[in-house]
């Protein structure tokens, strides 16, 4: 009884070790990023500085991002600000020091979503 129950036990052990990864493949968000001049798929682990992620209605912010470029961008900031609609995003530089987190419209933060329109950061 004592084998079998540890040998049921390690059985379990290792499948659940197995869907606790499967589950942090699916959480990584990916990112559609342009590099030498082509654009390609990747984890957002695998992002670094430099790099233009390119943001798309219905995509996750893989990363905290200055936009470059937005045309018609709203981002659900909701976690973030409290905000129960999605923000206009806009590329224009933005003027002062002390720029409160909620009227920071040229950024993009991680795990928001792209609710419109499209980007670059």
């Amino acid at each position: 009884v004592v084998i079998l129950n540890a040998v049921l036990g390690v059985i379990q052990e290792a499948r659940s070790e197995a869907a606790i990864d499967a589950l942090k493949q699916m959480a990584t968000p990916s990112a559609h990023v342009r590099r030498d001049n082509a654009i390609v798929q990747i984890p957002s682990t695998e992002l670094v500085p430099g790099d233009i992620v390119l943001l798309e209605a219905g995509d996750v912010v893989p990363a905290d991002l200055r936009l470059i470029s937005a045309h018609s961008l709203k981002i659900e900031e909701a976690a973030l600000t409290g905000e129960s609609v999605p923000v206009d995003k806009s590329d224009e530089t933005l003027q002062g020091d002390d720029i409160a987190l909620a009227d920071r419209i040229n950024m993009a933060y991680s795990s928001t979503n792209v609710t419109y329109g499209r980007g670059e950061g």
